[in-house]
């Protein structure tokens, strides 16, 4: 005789996924062994369906609260947004060129130039929510984007 059939809920593993939980985290939390939730995978469209959309939805919060706080004038959220979003690079510190070889390591990143990345912080800083208690800079003219 065969075992009887798990119930797993769809919404309960979107759930799972959107709070960042890994796939084994999400089979401990409900209690199913991997196996059965790979042929959960397989079997149902549904269930895949919720997979993804939780965890596109984990990302969506967490990328929102990191932009929103980039545009409130957070400087780590900004180069955090910047290195991960745009290709920055921030340069290696003198006291680290001897241990890596710069000329060895050809980046694709574009050039970065302190004005160019005046310009993005500019334009994040036009985007902010006006305060009056907290006017935002003077601005040279220029538009905030290359």
């Amino acid at each position: 005789m065969a075992r009887p059939r798990i119930k797993i809920d769809a919404d309960e593993v979107r759930r799972l996924a959107e709070c960042g939980l890994t796939r084994r985290q999400i089979c401990t939390a409900l209690g199913i062994s991997d196996d059965t939730f790979a042929r959960r995978l397989k079997e149902e469209k549904a269930f895949e369906a919720a997979l993804a959309s939780g965890r596109a939805q984990g990302l969506a919060h967490v990328a929102g609260a990191l932009y929103r706080r980039a545009l409130a004038g957070d400087v780590r959220a900004q180069t955090f947004y910047l290195r991960s979003r745009a290709a920055w690079n921030v340069p290696t510190p003198q006291r680290y060129r001897d241990v890596v070889d710069l000329e060895d390591h050809e980046s694709s990143a574009p050039s970065w130039s302190p004005a160019l990345i005046r310009r993005i912080l500019d334009g994040f800083r036009a985007f902010r929510p006006q305060n009056p208690q907290n006017p935002p800079p003077a601005s040279d003219g220029r538009a905030p984007f290359p």
